[in-house]
């Protein structure tokens, strides 16, 4: 006879949720572990240059279980914005502001979030990677080509405005919003060999600027 909190094999629930976790946990680590390879890999020959058989030797693991993380050579770099979280954040920085929001106080708030979300660690892999973008051609048209995608993403997570039926506004709102992000996170890489202010610091006064810039 199970206990109401074992399965019917008499594993305990505490047992499954463990085996859960430390997979989760390795999936994570093994990504991670996937994505420095290749991003050491690109900084030392070249994106181009550096073939997925490569990465994955490096990685320690098989082709087929890299492209089972990364489907596409280039998701090694433009990694998915978590979208999800940034949209929480844009609702609950707006839901008092007169609607519809501005691109650049959609920008502003997701540089705040990166600003005050990311480690020194995380900046520095955040750069690597920008880096390795703004160094190859294919790559910063892979990212440019991506705007659509993320701007429609975000354009289905709110409703559009009453006069805006079509939706089209709003998907324009967030592909600027979008385009505005790049090209501040783009000037962010530019300036931080010579910058003297901490990466969250810098960020936000470039955001400023880009705001000037704007009007």
């Amino acid at each position: 006879m199970t206990s109401e909190h074992s399965n019917a094999r008499g594993v305990s629930a505490k047992a499954v949720s463990s085996r859960e976790q430390w997979q989760r946990e390795k999936k994570r680590q093994t990504r991670k572990r996937i994505r420095q390879a290749a991003i050491g890999l690109f900084l030392e020959h070249g994106y181009d240059e550096v073939t997925v058989q490569q990465i994955a030797k490096t990685a320690n693991v098989t082709p087929i279980t890299l492209f089972r993380y990364y489907p596409k050579k280039e998701d090694l770099v433009i990694e998915p914005p978590q979208i999800a979280e940034l949209a929480s954040a844009i609702e609950a920085r707006t839901a008092d502001k007169p609607s519809p929001t501005s691109p650049f106080v959609i920008a502003s708030i997701v540089v705040e979030e990166v600003a005050n979300r990311l480690d020194d660690e995380q900046y520095e892999s955040l750069a690597r990677g920008l880096t390795i973008i703004n160094d190859t051609d294919t790559l910063r048209s892979a990212m440019f080509a991506r705007i659509p995608q993320w701007s429609a993403i975000l354009a289905d997570m709110f409703p559009a405005d009453d006069e805006d039926a079509e939706g089209f506004a709003t998907r324009l709102r967030y592909a600027i919003a979008v385009n505005t992000l790049i090209e501040i996170f783009g000037e962010w890489i530019r300036c931080r060999s010579h910058a003297t202010i901490p990466d969250g610091e810098a960020l936000t006064q470039i955001a400023a600027e880009a705001g000037n810039a704007i009007g």
